[in-house]
């Protein structure tokens, strides 16, 4: 969910994260619930360090996956 909403606020740098502009896009776009999304986000700020970490670890694996093919 927290890359989704990285990706929704770099497509779209007008959205505020405090508004729902930004949950509402990355809901339409997925279909996830906008409650899931909020609480993603919320724990997302209490555990930056740890969700990022986590992200950058996910697109590491991604990005060997895809230059082995």
């Amino acid at each position: 969910m927290i890359r989704a909403v990285k990706s929704a606020r770099a497509a779209e740098p007008d959205l505020d994260l405090d508004t729902t502009s930004v949950v509402a896009l990355v809901e339409l776009n997925t279909g996830v619930p906008a409650r899931l999304i909020d609480a993603s986000v919320r724990y997302w700020s209490s555990y930056p360090h740890e969700i990022d970490t986590w992200i950058a670890e996910a697109e590491a694996i991604e990005a060997r996956a895809t230059s082995s093919t």
